[in-house]
């Protein structure tokens, strides 16, 4: 790692073993939350822009990293569990927590079950907000995602075949293509995205949970992002209490880590 005072280390946490990554030694804690197909090393550059005032901890989350998970569910709940345990580590009582993409979500969807050890929230390129993502994350029905999970297991490469057929078609863009090329290359990367998949129902997109937190909220796009919308964000986080929403109009999917610290305080 780049960046000074960097360790790493493994918790456990209801039989799960999770790996920590930690950076700088400041008073104040960033606890982090990062993507799908991510791990907590991604969060170095932020790091290396808020190591002198904060403490920077981020664990890979469950299939991901170096984390071993052994339960085949994760909810709002494992989530409280992991930052607790986060917080017992460091010796704090709140913290700064912040989530990337998937882990945005997960951020969304364990607030209210922390509300009084979060000092504020921040959610960065959240997903799952436009139409068809909600409805193949939350609203599918159990016995239908079972059916497709078997199927992509066992016929890989015709769904490979489908999601070009989309590009072709222009009914899918390039960038999911190569999400689901990276996602099925290995078994065990789609054993991930099976497990992540599967488990979204857990972290379901609500309003009403947040519109009863009085914490402040920020949520973070950039106007170049390719895989979310920034218009359904902005529309979700308006009107929520004590909520900003922040465009950065030359980042992508991920900010750097200089454009990142600039909105955290």
């Amino acid at each position: 790692m780049a960046t000074s005072n960097y360790t790493s280390h493994f918790t456990d946490v209801s039989g799960a073993r999770i790996r920590v990554h930690r950076w700088g030694g400041g008073a104040r804690l960033i606890l982090c939350l990062h993507g799908y197909g991510d791990t907590g090393e991604r969060f170095a550059a932020l790091a290396r822009e808020m190591s002198e005032q904060c403490t920077v901890v981020a664990p890979d989350l469950p299939w991901h990293g170096a984390t071993d998970w052994q339960k085949e569910t994760f909810d709002a709940w494992d989530v409280q569990e992991i930052v607790e345990a986060m917080l017992a580590l460091e010796n704090k009582a709140d913290c700064i927590l912040l989530g990337h993409s998937w882990g945005a979500r997960l951020v969304m969807s364990s607030l209210p079950l922390l509300s009084d050890r979060v000092s504020s929230a921040y959610l960065i390129a959240p997903g799952g907000f436009d139409p068809a993502s909600r409805w193949a994350g939350e609203k599918l029905p159990l016995w239908m995602r079972n059916a497709l999970i078997y199927s992509v297991k066992n016929h890989t490469r015709n769904w490979l075949r489908l999601a070009q057929w989309l590009v072709r078609m222009g009914w899918a863009s390039a960038s999911t293509l190569r999400f689901f090329q990276s996602s099925l290359e290995t078994p065990e990367r789609r054993a991930r995205l099976l497990f992540v998949w599967k488990n979204l129902y857990g972290f379901r997109i609500r309003r009403a949970p947040l519109q009863a937190l009085s914490l402040p909220k920020c949520f973070v796009v950039g106007g170049r992002d390719m895989l979310i919308s920034p218009h359904a964000v902005q529309q979700f986080a308006h009107g929520l209490p004590n909520t900003r929403f922040i465009m950065l109009p030359d980042c992508g999917h991920w900010p750097d880590g200089a454009a990142l610290a600039a909105v955290i305080h």
